[in-house]
């Protein structure tokens, strides 16, 4: 075989092993948005409690964040207030003052 043959021959074989490299990772990785997606927002997480039947009585903030944490869900006191606000606006929950603290209810 002369020395041509050879670097043909060797450049080939990287051919192929790269082919198959880019063939195996060819599957597109997820971009920080479709993460962001897959996740569920805590408005998201609240509704989700409301079509369980969850809000069918008043509800306090210590009643929401206790049930999101036995389903697995890392939520403060902080992260439920903004958007239980909003679905107060949008009339999805109701609040009402009850001995001086709020309680939220489904509409």
């Amino acid at each position: 075989m002369t020395e041509i043959q050879e670097i043909k021959k060797i450049i080939q074989d990287h051919e192929k092993r790269i082919s198959k490299l880019e063939s195996s990772h060819n599957a597109p990785k997820p971009t920080q948005k479709q993460k962001a997606k897959a996740r569920k927002s805590t408005r998201d997480l609240l509704i989700i409690l409301k079509n369980e039947g969850f809000f069918k009585a008043p509800r306090r903030l210590s009643d929401m964040v206790a049930r999101l944490v036995e389903k697995n869900y890392n939520v403060s006191y902080g992260d439920l207030t903004k958007p239980l606000a909003k679905l107060v606006q949008s009339e999805t929950l109701e609040r009402k003052k009850i001995d001086k603290k709020w309680a939220y209810l489904a509409r």
